[in-house]
């Protein structure tokens, strides 16, 4: 079915899967921002804060990643290129996904590409300046999730809208806050630790997450006692 591009339709797991994980993300910060926002803003504390911040960056990086899987490119061609052939097509007011906020909940019809990015910078916005205002613009450990997490799908946003000095302005937090990899052991490691240095986000490697099914190792390993030992391969 992946191979004839016939595994697409609502019902089957590829697509319902990354619906419902990414909504669930959504639902989630929902829920923890109709509780933060109720509240006094006299009264939150830089904990309180880095909560907020926590949702609205999740909720921003879900929206992102669903106009990716179920909307139009924002821009499709390519500037004054003879690949675009000078054209670029603005899929701004073509459908995405619909929009469930804190405030907007129940059944909503689908929003457009340019409403969905709206939202989802808006809200990796607000994170950022939230983490910056907690002192959190960079933590110690790359699994938090911070004010480079925001900026870092900020940037890339711009960069999809085509807003250059934008893009530039996040991608910079990036290169102020995380340094490159200098040294030829760092180089050569594998790019599979979170002790390299230029590593903005991600996830620890565990027994907890690493069990038959649940790791990247598993599915894609053939030689490995996982999915692929099992005898579901992937074609090298």
């Amino acid at each position: 079915y992946h191979y004839m591009f016939d595994y697409w339709q609502q019902e089957y797991d590829v697509v319902e899967n990354r619906w419902r994980e990414y909504y669930n993300h959504i639902a989630t910060a929902n829920q923890m921002l109709g509780t933060i926002n109720a509240m006094d803003p006299n009264s939150l504390t830089n904990d309180v804060k880095s909560f907020q911040a926590n949702a609205y960056a999740f909720r921003g990086y879900a929206y992102l990643q669903l106009s990716y899987l179920f909307g139009l490119p924002y821009y499709m061609g390519a500037d004054d290129t003879i690949w675009g052939k000078g054209q670029k097509y603005d899929n701004a007011n073509t459908p995405c996904v619909p929009i469930v906020t804190e405030e907007i909940i129940g059944d909503q019809p689908r929003s457009t590409v340019g409403q969905v990015y709206d939202w989802s910078m808006a809200d990796l916005k607000e994170s950022y300046d939230l983490f910056v205002q907690c002192g959190m613009e960079k933590t110690a450990s790359p699994t938090d999730i911070d004010g480079c997490f925001a900026a870092m799908y900020l940037a890339r946003a711009h960069m999809i809208k085509h807003e250059w000095s934008e893009a530039a302005k996040y991608a910079d937090v990036i290169i102020k806050n995380v340094p490159i990899m200098t040294s030829a052991s760092d180089i050569l490691q594998g790019f599979s630790s979170l002790n390299l240095p230029n590593i903005v986000y991600g996830c620890d490697i565990t027994s907890d997450n690493s069990t038959i099914y649940m790791s990247w190792f598993s599915q894609m390993d053939m030689f490995g006692d996982g999915y692929a030992a099992i005898g579901v391969w992937r074609a090298g």
